[in-house]
């Protein structure tokens, strides 16, 4: 469904500081500036995928480089500078996963999939990479790795949502791609998207993917335990009703429970258009609401993502937003509540503001949980500039 323009990142457990300020009039900074020669999606777009990580006390981020192609870049101070290390070729959209000195990058536009190895300060490619991954088409691509080394990966293609993963640890190897077997994977809207984790409910190690059906008004999450056979999976609804589905979903994992913020297609005033779904650690689904729709369009938020900083002594969860719809998007916000009790205020506060009004949308951060070392940083784009701001944390990146 097309309807506002929005980004949220949702950051659990603490009060991670105040957001650096850019150059007078604007919140935030300006980063690289980049030639796209795809201009049908954003480079720091789809709502499931993530194009940043922490690693070795610093932030990292797959940018187009002045080149066209796709690179790894690292944060020195307020700069983001070019590594030189490739990672797709122009018009590429990845998704990434930072796991110890190990990176694996998906690209769906290319479909080809990437491991990396950090040391001495650097990344290097793996031998034997990039290899293709059997995926013919996508709107999000999302990668998850098991506890053991097996990645998965989902998507949505011709009305269903599938599932491919590797030959256990033997990441260049992948198994033939196949349809969730589970009630509600099949019959969805090619506007549909789906989105995996994984994550440890204090039952085992498990994949979980979640999923929208804009045709029967659902959003499910479909669960398959680390071990099972490939037909062996269980499905629960995680919300349901009129308009309560869409095709915006980012989830990340704590203490055996998921958050996932979604987007609905309720449009009226005041009706919820953005919720953060908990599945709690026994399996039970609750919702609350982060934004409700306003009385233009304009004003509206959407395209969620989420993210938790991990501290105890705070707990606090924080949401970022776009403000505005497709063209009029102008800049990211973001609002906070305690996670013990949530409940998101009215208004919300500047995150990252463009002097001039400029186009800014389409927020990502990193699949990790942030800690309050790594702070948050946040990167958005506005078709011709990333634009980006940090709340908090130390290393060697402030």
């Amino acid at each position: 469904m097309q309807a506002a323009v929005a980004a949220v990142i949702v950051v659990l457990a603490g009060s991670v500081g105040i957001a650096e300020v850019g150059a007078a009039g604007q919140v935030g900074h300006r980063g690289p500036s980049y030639a796209d020669p795809d201009s049908s999606t954003s480079p720091t777009g789809e709502k499931p995928e993530s194009k940043l990580w922490f690693h070795d006390g610093r932030w990292w981020g797959a940018l187009i480089a002045p080149s066209g192609r796709h690179t790894i870049h690292r944060l020195d101070g307020t700069t983001w500078v070019n590594t030189g290390v490739d990672i797709a070729p122009a018009g590429s959209r990845e998704d990434v996963v930072s796991e110890g000195s190990s990176l694996f990058v998906v690209s769906r536009k290319t479909s080809t999939f990437s491991r990396y190895t950090y040391a001495n300060g650097a990344y290097l490619r793996d031998a034997g990479f990039p290899v293709p991954v059997p995926v013919s088409s996508a709107e999000a691509l999302t990668l998850a790795r098991e506890p053991g080394g097996t990645l998965w990966l989902t998507w949505e293609d011709g009305g269903s949502i599938w599932v491919t993963r590797t030959n256990g640890t033997n990441h260049a190897s992948w198994v033939p791609p196949y349809v969730l077997p589970v009630s509600g994977a099949t019959g969805v809207s090619s506007d549909d998207i789906s989105a995996v984790i994984s994550f440890d409910d204090g039952r085992g190690p498990a994949i979980g993917v979640m999923w929208s059906n804009q045709s029967t008004d659902t959003q499910r999450f479909a669960i398959h335990r680390n071990g099972a056979s490939d037909s062996t999976w269980s499905v629960e609804t995680a919300l349901s009703g009129t308009d309560e589905a869409d095709d915006h979903i980012n989830m990340k994992t704590h203490n055996g429970q998921i958050f996932s913020v979604v987007k609905t297609s309720k449009s009226s005033s005041g009706q919820p258009l953005i919720r953060l779904l908990v599945r709690s650690s026994s399996g039970a689904w609750g919702n609350h609401v982060v934004a409700a729709a306003a009385p233009s369009n304009a004003d509206d938020n959407t395209r969620p993502i989420t993210m938790l900083e991990i501290n105890p002594d705070t707990n606090q969860v924080y949401v970022f937003m776009t403000l505005g719809e497709g063209t009029g998007a102008r800049g990211i916000v973001y609002k906070r509540s305690n996670i013990s009790n949530i409940a998101f205020p009215d208004a919300a506060t500047p995150f990252i503001v463009g002097p001039n009004g400029e186009n800014i949308n389409d927020a990502t951060s990193m699949k990790a949980n942030a800690s309050s070392t790594s702070g948050i940083v946040v990167m958005a784009s506005d078709g011709s500039d990333y634009w980006w701001n940090k709340l908090g944390g130390g290393g060697s990146q402030k």
